[in-house]
């Protein structure tokens, strides 16, 4: 920053001084903010507000915890399960009725993922 001025005074004169200034106040605005935001726990005025976070934090597993887990059967082997989405009319019930085989296969027809399955060797040893 300090040769910067003279690399600008041929080819803009009096400018330069303009220039400079415009730089030097651009640069080290972006030093202070990196000052600022280098160290963000404290409590200065532009730290976050860690305890009040904690707070939240605290009061929303307060309420999570408030109620008993649900029962699994409940939700997990329900005729509104659908584990393809509305892609495929199969609910879980059915789904878990099908050999490993077939679910296997349905996976592969009904998966987002671009990737193939592997093959799994199902042999009931």
């Amino acid at each position: 920053m300090l040769s910067l001025p003279y690399q600008l005074v041929q080819n803009l004169h009096w400018w330069s001084i303009l220039i400079v200034a415009l730089g030097s106040f651009c640069l080290l605005g972006i030093l202070s903010i990196g000052w600022e935001i280098e160290n963000p726990f404290g409590y200065d005025d532009n730290d976050l507000p860690l305890d009040d976070f904690c707070k939240v934090i605290r009061r929303e597993v307060a309420v999570i915890t408030s109620h008993p887990p649900p029962d699994p059967s409940t939700w997990i082997h329900s005729p509104k399960n659908h584990p393809f989405g509305s892609r495929c009319d199969i609910n879980a019930i059915e789904l878990g009725e099908k050999p490993v085989t077939e679910v296997c296969r349905l996976f592969q027809k009904y998966s987002d993922s671009p990737h193939t399955w592997v093959n799994i060797n199902v042999n009931n040893k």
